[in-house]
């Protein structure tokens, strides 16, 4: 079975979960409560079950619910985690450096030491 969820999507379905209101999670998120019911709603006819029991004073996740808050959560955890490591790549504060040098010969070595900043078997000279 496919289903179509988005990112959006299970921010609002976390935001919901962890603040167990849909009044308050509406207000963080800056969305009206009819469009976040829309969203969950959308949500639970995609995974084809009820997420939340809700009446107008409680809301609770229900065994699917319960399933799904911690794929979410890891879901969106490995997407930020993911922008952040390209990031750090854009700015320049990871990634790949190759440095090539040449070797000095056996009957001509100087003795100079070349500093050990990487694993001996990245050191090697090929002859």
């Amino acid at each position: 079975m496919r289903m179509k969820v988005t990112l959006h999507q299970l921010e609002v379905f976390l935001s919901v979960a962890e603040l167990r209101s849909f009044t308050e999670a509406g207000r963080t998120l800056n969305v009206s409560q009819p469009a976040l019911s829309r969203t969950i709603r959308q949500i639970e006819d995609g995974v084809g079950a009820r997420l939340f029991d809700r009446d107008t004073r409680n809301v609770e996740l229900t065994p699917a619910g319960r399933e799904l808050a911690p794929i979410a959560r890891r879901i969106l955890g490995e997407f930020e985690g993911a922008f952040s490591e390209l990031a750090q790549f854009v700015e320049g504060r990871s990634g790949r450096v190759t440095v090539a040098a040449s070797c000095p010969r056996p009957s001509s070595a100087s003795g100079t030491a070349i500093p050990r900043s990487t694993s001996p078997s990245a050191m090697r000279c090929r002859t």
